[in-house]
């Protein structure tokens, strides 16, 4: 269902640098408990059946709707998680010390950062290592896997990028994270 079709996308997305062979990344050793961890929290999408029906609908030239496609915030109206869980997820982040609350325009993502310690006891993270790459980018991983916290079971749907190969480099991951901004951006123009 939907938690294979996010896997399969974010799959799909880091097969290229995991494929990609050796990289400049060193393993730093265990993470320390107060080092921030930056992740991605995937709400549960509401009315995936209706958005689907209204893309049907735009690419059928019978129906009246056929070339009316939705905006960004049109598809959010539709598909974004109730506030409800949105609000829950941060009454959570706030117990846990988070800061950089960001929920993304689409309403079914949130990012933040957490300390360490927090994401190992939270998500049951083990084998926390930070890798740090020749021009002193860090990034934490999970080695040893994570499972998503009861409290929020239901309500998220996945955690990244704490399982995610590393990139091949840093110039590699910057240039994903300016494709994806600015893919983003048009859309928002449109």
């Amino acid at each position: 269902g939907r938690v294979r079709m996010r896997a399969l996308l974010l799959v799909l997305l880091v097969v290229g640098r995991a494929a990609a062979g050796p990289t400049a990344w060193l393993d730093g050793g265990a993470a320390p408990a107060d080092a921030p961890v930056r992740l991605t929290l995937a709400l549960k999408q509401r009315n995936l059946a209706e958005l689907e029906r209204r893309f049907w609908a735009v690419s059928d030239p019978d129906s009246d709707s056929y070339g009316s496609h939705l905006s960004l915030p049109q598809i959010a109206e539709v598909v974004a998680p109730a506030p409800a869980a949105a609000d829950a997820v941060r009454r959570w982040a706030a117990r846990l010390g988070a800061s950089e609350l960001h929920e993304h325009a689409t309403r079914d993502y949130l990012s933040l950062t957490l300390p360490a310690a927090a994401v190992a006891a939270a998500f049951a993270a083990t084998d926390l290592r930070v890798y740090r790459h020749g021009d002193g980018t860090e990034l934490t991983r999970a080695l040893g896997g994570h499972t998503i916290p009861r409290e929020l079971a239901g309500i998220v749907e996945l955690v990244f990028p704490l399982s995610d190969p590393l990139p091949k480099s840093t110039a590699e991951l910057q240039q994903q994270f300016k494709c994806v901004q600015e893919r983003f951006e048009q859309r928002q123009q449109q």
